[in-house]
């Protein structure tokens, strides 16, 4: 059996009595040819969202979050669609901050990719994910990266370091991704309290050329293609023959 994280690899098993030998975690890839570093801002941090315009996704308390750093310099951009009334929730959010954010809308892969080249800092600020594949493309492009404490993200996390992932508490749910009411201030709070944090160490200096090298050796663990080769190597071991 598969899984994409740890966590669900040990729900499986207690789900459906599964002995943990024969659940192997073999995460999601990402394109390493597409995604890869480029220029970045040197004065004003550049921050990209990518996803959904909705609650789910933490967008509006993301928003809530970056009106209260007004003291800093930095931009946004808003990649992704939505449905109403949250899409309209969000974009009403966002056209408070003026000039600061860009809404673009929905991107093709190599236009996020490109936008991702060029950025700073990429942040999910998620109440539900399962293993965002987004994280280690962001990083991948070299980005610094702030997304909610989640099973599948603390996996990532794992990969690569807290020198380029920092995490932001996740807030009391009830369900999959509703806040428990009376949460969603200290949520606001958390998600700035982050930011600044990582603007900070933004200001201080770009990430060296060999930090970057180190990450993206890291993450090759992470391609479309040791993926493949971990489920070939479990296929061909099942079958008793030897992978390519």
């Amino acid at each position: 059996v598969f899984a994409l994280y740890s966590e669900q690899a040990e729900e499986i098993g207690q789900l459906y009595g599964i002995p943990a030998e024969r659940i192997s975690v073999i995460g999601a890839g990402y394109r390493n040819e597409l995604f890869v570093p480029g220029k970045k801002q040197a004065v004003i941090p550049a921050i990209v969202y990518g996803g959904k315009l909705s609650r789910a996704k933490g967008v509006p308390w993301m928003l809530r979050a970056f009106a209260s750093i007004t003291d800093l310099p930095w931009t946004l951009l808003l990649a992704g669609g939505g449905t109403d009334p949250e899409r309209a929730e969000c974009i009403e959010l966002a056209g408070r901050l003026g000039n600061r954010v860009t809404i673009a809308g929905p991107l093709r892969q190599e236009e996020f990719a490109a936008v991702l080249s060029g950025a700073n800092l990429f942040i999910l600020p998620s109440l539900y994910e399962g293993l965002p594949l987004v994280l280690p493309e962001a990083l991948a492009s070299g980005c610094f990266c702030l997304a909610t404490d989640l099973p599948g993200v603390r996996d990532i996390l794992g990969i690569a370091g807290d020198e380029w992932l920092r995490l932001i508490p996740c807030p009391p749910l009830q369900g999959t991704d509703t806040i428990v009411p009376g949460n969603e201030s200290k949520f606001v709070i958390n998600i700035a309290s982050k930011l600044r944090e990582v603007l900070t160490d933004l200001y201080a200096g770009p990430p060296s050329q060999e930090s970057t090298s180190e990450l993206r050796e890291r993450l090759k663990n992470c391609t479309w293609d040791a993926v493949f080769q971990r489920m070939e190597q479990i296929y061909c071991a099942l079958a008793g023959k030897t992978s390519r």
